[in-house]
């Protein structure tokens, strides 16, 4: 879940583009950018493949609640030396349990109760 500020979603646009990224969704063509990042900006969610693996940028989905209310409880941690904030175990578990699919489900019985 990205910040919306405009900004932002355009550093994360160029930042798809620069992790090599194709869209598994679009039969694996590149993220491009120019052509792409508008979907970014709508609010839209996008699924991409990238040479660290597989990204999902989720803005809207039933049961996930917006970028203020996440960040509200978010932890702080550290990614390979970069601070990242990342959904609380709470929350994760949450959405997890609205969207209720057999991945999610097999998650869950993964995941500590707190």
């Amino acid at each position: 879940m990205p910040d919306p500020d405009p900004a932002n979603l355009a550093r994360l646009a160029e930042a798809l583009a620069a992790l090599d990224s194709t869209l598994p969704t679009v039969a694996g063509r590149p993220f491009d950018p120019a052509a792409d990042a508008d979907v970014i900006r709508r609010g839209g969610n996008v699924t991409a493949d990238t040479t660290f693996g597989g990204l999902d940028v989720v803005q809207r989905l039933r049961g996930v609640p917006d970028y203020s209310e996440l960040t509200r409880d978010a932890v702080e941690s550290d990614l390979l030396g970069v601070p990242v904030r990342v959904c609380s175990l709470a929350r994760l578990r949450a959405m997890k349990e609205a969207q209720n699919r057999p991945q999610d489900q097999a998650d869950l019985e993964n995941l500590p109760e707190s």
